[in-house]
């Protein structure tokens, strides 16, 4: 019928969303429009749009049914930054010794050249 007015296609979307319930077919919709309107910014929002509603959904859905734990907030100290990152030692470095290499240190300090 009229396949490039995007707003169409956002109407029957929210149609099969608001008034059927059926999320796949709304998306479906969304994507078939932006196949064909690949410059819509009407449409691009409205999937957007519509994917995070989505997502909300379930994540209250979770809630409700306790399949959602709080978070759990870690003791800092305010207004502290994180300063280093702990990278764990391979096994295999650890056993094999440095035959000429640099380790990451020397050459940091410009050592060993």
């Amino acid at each position: 019928l009229h396949p490039r007015k995007a707003g169409l296609w956002v109407h029957a979307a929210a149609w099969e969303w608001e008034e059927q319930g059926n999320v796949a077919a709304a998306r479906t919709l969304l994507q078939r429009g932006l196949r064909l309107n690949p410059d819509s910014e009407e449409l691009w929002r409205e999937y957007f749009r519509m994917e995070v509603l989505f997502v909300t959904r379930l994540t209250e859905r979770r809630k409700v049914l306790g399949l959602i734990k709080a978070p759990v907030e870690e003791e800092a100290v305010e207004g502290a930054l994180p300063t280093s990152i702990e990278v764990p030692e391979l096994v295999e470095e650890s056993k094999t010794p440095n035959k000429g290499k640099q380790t990451a240190a020397e050459m940091e300090a410009g050592l060993g050249e």
